[in-house]
This record gives C-alpha cells, structure tokens and sequence, in this order.
C-alpha cells in the first residue's frame, strides 16, 4: 500500500482542496487583490487596479475601477480585462488615466 492508498487520503484531499477554495472566495465586492491606488487630490474618489474574481473557481482579470467614499465601485473600461499596471489621476483630478496594454 502506497502512501495514496491509505483509508485516510481522501478525506485530507478533500479538506485541503476546501480549504485552499475558501482562500480564493473573495467580499460582495468580487475584489480578490489591489495592486494599485491613486487617490483623488480631494480624497473622495479612489482610482484602484484591482484583481476581480466573482467565484473561488472562477479566473480572476485585472480592472481599473473608481472607488467613492462609500465604497461604490465603477469600473473604468466596463467588461475590459487589462494588463494595466494602474491608474493615475493628475494633480488637479480632473482626469483619471488608466494605462491600458493588449
């Protein structure tokens, strides 16, 4: 008998592929990483890039989203997954820019 054969190697599979599940779960957000934050000059308006993932089996994309001060998110470019690194909002937030790679 092996080493996989033994009685008990199913259930441990099983708890650690659980539990490796719930570390992929994300908020109501679906916000899974945030690799970057540009704050409005003003604080009130955040411009973030965030890693999105609506399940823990799902694949996660990369989004520039606008965060308010209440937590409402906006995304940038709608249904467009990026490789952008970020988001930049100029001095005077007016404008938000949000690198965007193919």
């Amino acid at each position: 008998m092996t080493t996989f054969e033994e009685p008990g190697y199913a259930v441990v599979e099983a708890w650690v592929s659980d539990l490796h599940r719930s570390f992929r779960r994300t908020g109501p957000h679906d916000i899974a990483d945030i690799a970057q934050a540009a704050p409005h000059p003003r604080r009130d308006l955040v411009a973030i890039t965030a890693t999105l993932r609506r399940g823990p089996d799902d694949e996660p994309r990369r989004q520039v989203v606008l965060v308010d001060a209440a937590g409402t998110l906006r995304p940038v470019l709608p249904g467009a997954s990026t490789t952008s690194p970020g988001a930049i909002t100029c001095p005077r937030g007016t404008r938000t820019i949000a690198h965007r790679r193919w």
